[in-house]
């Protein structure tokens, strides 16, 4: 499969990664031109989730790297070298030597991550080969391409991983300390653009408030809502913005009454990490003027909703697969980016808070397989 990522189309190489994890795999090996500590962290993440069971249960990992201009943070190189479970190596040694980090020959650019399985026959491997590096961006925001197998050869993937590994060496701590020395001497860091986290949204990018938008939320699959403090007892209720209702087709509130009773819009199904909570209600508070949305709460689900961004994704019209989203994460913020390019990036209220929401045509690829 072909996947293609932009910064109108987020998050899917990391996706694609993700979704060749998972408990058969029994291996995993990595070939990246450059590495940085955020977009590790990223892949880290995703292979703590999907696959290793418990801190005492963890796969191997490989990773091939280079230290050609710089580019690879000595931060990642450090994290790698600490991880008990990873053989870690280099190309660009020699560049070490002649205390200049510009290759004068020729440059490593290969991309290649490896997933094995324990079944051994000889389409047991997955791969992901293309543009992408084992950075932040390149897992996120940049224009890539690469090439998704869940049955690649295994014998044409070993040729491939062997010819990698006959040009590079193991990072020992003497090359980290050495390169590290280098890199603070000579080079500024983050070094490019490659290894720069993704922008922090503005609620200045916003195009007006959500109500006024005059967009009909139903020509959309996703809706999404920054939160801060949630509300409710368990603190599970969400404030939505005036009108999120119509996303989820309920029934319109009624704004001129005097009775201060909570009234229900709709009643919906959510399904998180693989359970459905069913007794969820999209709500209108006549007494404050707010929509608000009850989620699983904290108790429940062991997920804090605070500071977050919600992410709902239409399945029916009943229900709703709910992602929540660290607010200061680099996959929030390239959905938000996203948000943007698209121009359905709003204000939740006006002139009480400069929280955002948006509305996505579609999630393929979107978001790291659960």
């Amino acid at each position: 499969m072909l996947v293609y990522q932009s910064p109108q189309f987020p998050n899917r190489i990391l996706s694609a990664l993700s979704d060749l994890m998972g408990p058969d795999v029994t291996a995993i090996k990595v070939c990246a031109a450059y590495t940085s500590l955020g977009g590790s962290n990223l892949f880290m993440n995703q292979v703590n989730t999907r696959i290793n069971k418990s801190k005492d249960d963890h796969i191997p990992i490989s990773l091939i790297t280079s230290l050609d201009y710089g580019i690879t943070e000595p931060a990642a190189l450090k994290c790698w070298h600490k991880y008990a479970f990873s053989d870690v190596y280099i190309r660009g040694e020699e560049l070490l030597k002649n205390n200049n980090l510009i290759p004068e020959s020729s440059a490593f650019h290969p991309k290649m991550y490896i997933f094995e399985r324990g079944n051994n026959d000889e389409t047991s491997v997955c791969t992901l080969v293309g543009s992408a590096n084992l950075t932040t961006r390149g897992l996120t925001v940049n224009s890539e391409i690469a090439w998704q197998s869940k049955s690649s050869v295994t014998s044409e993937v070993n040729d491939c991983w062997a010819g990698v590994m006959s040009s590079v060496v193991p990072l020992s701590t003497n090359i980290l300390e050495t390169y590290s020395k280098l890199h603070t001497n000579r080079y500024r860091s983050p070094t490019e653009a490659e290894n720069e986290p993704v922008n922090e949204p503005r609620s200045s990018d916003a195009d007006g408030l959500f109500a006024e938008s005059g967009i009909d939320p139903l020509d959309y699959e996703v809706l999404w809502v920054q939160t801060r403090n949630m509300s409710g007892g368990a603190a599970s209720q969400a404030e939505m913005p005036r009108g999120a209702y119509r996303f989820f087709a309920g029934v319109d509130p009624d704004h001129n009454t005097t009775n201060n009773q909570v009234q229900v819009l709709k009643e919906i199904e959510i399904r998180l990490n693989g359970h459905i909570y069913s007794d969820k209600r999209v709500t209108w508070h006549p007494n404050n003027g707010m929509e608000r949305l009850n989620l699983p709460s904290h108790n429940r689900t062991g997920i804090h909703l605070e500071n977050s961004m919600i992410l709902l994704r239409r399945i029916d019209g009943m229900t709703y697969e709910l992602s929540v989203l660290p607010w200061e994460s680099d996959i929030a913020r390239a959905i938000c980016a996203a948000t943007e390019i698209h121009k359905k990036l709003f204000h939740v209220a006006k002139n009480k808070t400069d929280r955002l929401c948006g509305l996505l045509p579609n999630i393929e690829g979107l978001l790291p397989s659960a």
